[in-house]
């Protein structure tokens, strides 16, 4: 007896100290959660109920375990070998199964859906379609966006040489198609007018347009196809509208392109669709970087952007092929260096350890998210951004159009429960300077509110851009707010 009750008291001695090393180690942790530029998946109070609590209660129960009965010993060893190889079994299981997803949160959660509702989904990535598709395709490009800049010195993030002189770009290559993206399941596509936007080609030649739309991707219409964009599904009410959307674009952009397009296409309407997760971040690390997107706020600056576009052209594919070699040049670095290395921390033994998936999958997340802005404590640059919108505003005012700001939410506050929250990527803050500066808001965001489902208009309830049905609702209330306009004028 002696002897096994040595082994218990040994065994729960073992476990207690491994526990308390992670409780240690979790607890650490927790200031990450707590710091101004960190945000994770997971908020503070998951990480605390799925991790801190249950280790100390863990803790708690075999240190009293040392002191229990013979056989009340026995059963807890027992359970406890079953329940941590169960743990660690399924955890191997998502390592094998999961293992090509594991840096790509998104997809990940895009595949497991489709798979749940029984939805074919390519699981094809990027570069294995865009080689696919140029058999039979050989001028298939892939999307510029201003983040690309970055990438190329030494003018980065203003513009690309030209014999002429540098250049900021705000469309892709005219006539021309791109690779976009997967989020419903099959990889989308995008043919481009005689300006490198996402419309049909001939929209620049018409006498009236009704709406120029301008913002991001969610403007240029990521991931659907050229029907089921905002500008799609307008035109399928009626109106003439071109959309100037290129991903990657704020607030800066947004004004470039009003001053370079709008007085061409003469519209009645301007509408910039803010999304607020990233808009201000663009304005702050990408725009403000740029003396070309700051010279809009000149009233008198333009680059002559429309009468440029077989320049634009020549320079732009050049780019994009230098941006793919980079592209290819900079995973294969990663890669390479990773393997060199990896610490023991960042091992894959380590992630296993920690049940890393497993906690994943129970919060219903997925770990190994990329550790990014906090999007209650980030400072924008508000004032930068007041006079964007007021410079945007005088702008489409000086061509005879009403401006409009459409602000657009993002997935966190349904899927996080954070509908009202005002603080939530300073959406107080952006209203108040929209009604400071009297622009018109259509305001999405109390349209989701009143859906049964509000994840819905999102692709298989899942973080990623809006699918068909959202960006269908959001024409019609645009639609609504435009049609509205028109009677009062």
């Amino acid at each position: 007896m002696l002897q096994r009750l040595n082994f218990y008291n040994v065994f729960f001695l073992l476990v207690v100290a491994a526990l308390t090393v992670a409780f240690i180690y979790a607890i650490s942790r927790t200031g990450m959660y707590l710091q101004e530029e960190i945000y994770v998946a997971a908020s503070f109070h998951e990480y605390l109920l799925f991790l801190i609590i249950p280790l100390f209660c863990l803790i708690t129960l075999y240190i009293f375990s040392i002191f229990s009965r013979e056989a009340a010993k026995y059963y807890i060893f027992c359970f406890t070998v079953s329940i941590f190889g169960a743990f660690y079994a399924a955890e191997l299981y998502y390592f094998v199964t999961d293992k090509g997803d594991y840096h790509d949160p998104r997809r990940h959660g895009l595949k497991q859906a489709a798979k749940e509702l029984g939805v074919p989904f390519d699981e094809r990535n990027f570069n294995e379609v865009l080689s696919d598709l140029r058999r039979d395709h050989p001028s298939l490009l892939i999307n510029y966006s201003q983040s690309a800049l970055a990438k190329i010195p030494p003018s980065g993030i203003d513009g690309i040489q030209s014999p002429t002189g540098l250049i900021r770009p705000l469309g892709n290559v005219s006539n021309s198609r791109i690779l976009a993206c997967n989020e419903s399941g099959e990889w989308i596509t995008m043919d481009n007018d005689e300006h490198g936007f996402n419309n049909p080609r001939g929209l620049f030649a018409k006498d009236s347009i009704d709406i120029l739309l301008v913002g991001d991707s969610f403007t240029q219409g990521y991931c659907v196809k050229q029907d089921e964009t905002i500008a799609g599904h307008l035109r399928k009410l009626g109106l003439n509208v071109i959309s100037l959307g290129i991903g990657g674009n704020g607030p800066l952009t947004a004004l470039a392109s009003i001053a370079e397009y709008a007085r061409y296409l003469r519209p009645k309407f301007v509408i910039y669709n803010y999304f607020e997760k990233n808009d201000l971040i663009d304005l702050g690390s990408l725009e403000r970087k740029s003396e070309i997107l700051l010279s809009y706020l000149n009233p008198n600056f333009l680059q002559r952007l429309y009468e440029r576009q077989d320049e634009i052209d020549t320079i732009l594919l050049t780019f994009l092929k230098r941006i793919e070699r980079i592209n290819v040049q900079r995973q294969e670095q990663a890669r390479l260096e990773a393997r060199r290395t990896k610490t023991f921390r960042e091992s894959e033994f380590f992630k296993w350890m920690k049940l890393t998936r497993l906690r994943g999958k129970l919060i219903g997340g997925w770990p190994g998210a990329p550790e990014q802005w906090n999007p209650y404590t980030f400072e924008p640059d508000l004032d930068l951004f007041r006079r964007a919108i007021q410079a945007s505003k005088e702008r489409s005012e000086k061509v005879g159009a009403r401006y409009f700001v459409a602000y657009l939410p993002e997935w966190d506050r349904y899927g996080y429960d954070r509908v009202d929250d005002k603080a939530l990527y300073h959406r107080g803050d952006v209203l108040e300077i929209l009604q400071d500066l009297d622009v018109p808001v259509i305001d999405f965001l109390n349209r989701i509110k009143a859906f049964p489902d509000p994840l819905a208009i999102f692709p298989f309830r899942k973080d990623a851009h809006y699918n068909s049905t959202g960006y269908g609702e959001l024409a019609d209330q645009i639609f609504t707010v435009i049609t509205e306009q028109q009677k009062k004028q």
